[in-house]
């Protein structure tokens, strides 16, 4: 059996369970990873967590007692800075309850935790604790009224005049994983992604052939800017075959074809076609343009050219 290959940052706490007679122990980490072993933690074996209501439930037993415990809460406990007395929730700020790394947990009041529920929580009304070591970066987003503020831990941050009595800003999940944060300037809208404000906010990009940027753990909620790196497009295609979901979707659109909103085809040509066109320095063609030759929306043309749809098909 191989070694447990312990991820970056990652801390370990030991259970203490009350009356427990099993010769195994057992861990948690701030990753919400958990170990059973029995001399040495990194020979020991990770525990699968059962999904009870899209919650992890963890059940520990000795044959004698049964010990039962919330991964989520689990976690909390031991990681996150001890909760004001009206917080007795713990909420998962992306609304994945599979993602239980300490920086998406955080303790929540009765009101928050009914906002978050019925999600209507655009901000998790909690005052602001940093984490040691986290650092914030102003956005400049064209917004006037309020301010807003991205931190190497991938949180957003919004305030008015004191960034100490700022909140959090949820966001919501886009539809292909990644968070992102919408919003709108006298009327139009407006979005950018968690991952790319952490970056262009932390990172220096080594080139301008740099213009992808990836998670290093496949994990598109995983924000932490020592998680997020700038790629060539030749790296994201190579980083990508290794992510067991964008491969089964590049043979799903090798073998099929990919269907647009308006039902029309997206053959491998036409995207490199479309591709080389994107390319084009001398092309001043509108995308809304291009987009409505090729019957796609616009969206679909931002997919394409981004490398999130297509990007293992380059445009020669």
């Amino acid at each position: 059996m191989k070694d447990i290959q312990f991820l970056p940052d990652e801390d370990w706490v030991i259970l203490l369970l009350v009356n427990y007679a099993g010769t195994r122990k057992y861990a948690v980490s701030n990753h919400g990873r958990v170990v059973s072993y029995t001399d040495n933690l990194k020979t020991g074996r990770l525990v699968a967590v059962a999904k009870n209501g899209n919650v992890g439930d963890l059940t520990i037993t000795d044959g004698t007692n049964r010990y039962r415990f919330k991964l989520h809460q689990l976690v909390a406990k031991y990681f996150l800075p001890s909760p004001h007395e009206d917080c007795k929730y713990v909420l998962h700020l992306d609304r994945n309850n599979c993602n239980n790394h300490y920086k998406n947990l955080i303790y929540a009041n009765d009101d928050t935790y009914r906002k978050h529920l019925s999600g209507k929580d655009a901000y998790i009304n909690l005052p602001l604790r940093l984490f040691p070591g986290e650092q914030l970066k102003t956005l400049e987003t064209g917004l006037t009224e309020r301010q807003y503020a991205i931190t190497n831990l991938g949180r957003l941050i919004g305030y008015t005049k004191n960034i100490e009595n700022g909140m959090v800003v949820n966001g919501s999940i886009h539809n292909l994983g990644y968070k992102i944060w919408k919003y709108k300037v006298k009327g139009k809208a407006k979005h950018w992604l968690f991952h790319r404000m952490v970056a262009e906010h932390f990172l220096e990009k080594p080139s301008d052939e740099h213009k992808f940027v990836i998670h290093l753990d496949h994990s598109r909620t995983n924000n932490l800017v020592k998680n997020l790196k700038w790629v060539t497009q030749k790296e994201l295609q190579a980083h990508n075959s290794l992510n067991e979901a964008v491969v089964e979707r590049k043979v799903n659109f090798a073998n099929k074809t990919q269907l647009s909103g308006r039902g029309n085809k997206l053959t491998v040509g036409k995207v490199m076609l479309l591709k080389k066109i994107l390319n084009d320095p001398k092309n001043t063609t509108r995308k809304k343009m291009i987009a409505k030759q090729f019957g796609i929306s616009s969206m679909q043309l931002y997919r394409i050219q981004s490398g999130q749809n297509w990007g293992w098909a380059i445009a020669e």
